[in-house]
């Protein structure tokens, strides 16, 4: 994880790269995988995105469950820029929203967005995610200045809806 994250670029909307060593990647990765805190009202997921046995990315959702309706998900995904422009992003994040709403009850989808970030909003969009405000509950991962984007289940069934 650490090869494929350890650029400069990958942290230029997020306010860091999120790695800064091998050592704080393996320590970041063992509390992702001690899962929130029993106080808290969620779940992780977290996968890493494997290219011929290469680690590329990985993406990530946290399902709330202190929102007013149930199948709340923040979403979010990460690859190194040796990766970027050839859909691994969009079809690991496809794979994710997929195992979210059969496996997970998921329903709604949120992503937050720094809004120079066009690679990411064409991602989104192009997995149908549409701009919206953000929600009164609020989204753990938004910061000022954000776009919000979601997606939302129907009732009929397990397709995800454009808005």
């Amino acid at each position: 994880m650490f090869e494929a994250l350890d650029d400069e670029q990958v942290g230029r909307f997020i306010g860091g790269p999120g790695v800064t060593s091998v050592e704080a990647t393996i320590a970041h990765i063992d509390r992702v995988n001690a899962g929130p805190g029993p106080e808290w009202a969620e779940e992780w997921f977290n996968w890493a995105v494997l290219l011929d046995g290469t680690v590329i990315g990985r993406v990530e959702a946290t399902l709330r469950h202190d929102t007013p309706e149930t199948g709340v998900a923040e979403v979010a995904y990460i690859f190194g820029p040796e990766w970027w422009g050839h859909g691994y992003a969009t079809e690991a994040t496809r794979s994710m929203i997929d195992l979210l709403a059969s496996v997970h009850g998921a329903r709604q989808l949120w992503a937050t967005v720094d809004p120079l970030n066009t690679a990411s909003i064409n991602l989104l969009e192009g997995l149908g995610f549409t701009t919206t405000d953000l929600p009164e509950f609020g989204l753990e991962s938004f910061d000022d200045g954000d776009l919000v984007f979601v997606l939302r289940r129907g009732d009929e069934g397990d397709a995800f809806l454009q808005e």
